[in-house]
């Protein structure tokens, strides 16, 4: 019998990477960037309105 072999993830973690371990200033910088991130979209949401 053959095994079918797991679907592939839909998004990937960008709290995780193999190669280098995540430190508090990299957790930082990333959060910083999902709230610039909403920021824009939300203002641009706002623009549309």
């Amino acid at each position: 019998m053959d095994r079918l072999s797991p679907p592939s993830p839909s998004c990937r973690s960008v709290f995780r990477e193999p190669d280098k371990p995540l430190t508090a200033e990299g957790y930082t910088k990333l959060w910083v960037q999902l709230i610039q991130q909403m920021e824009r979209s939300s203002a641009a949401a706002a623009g549309l309105q």
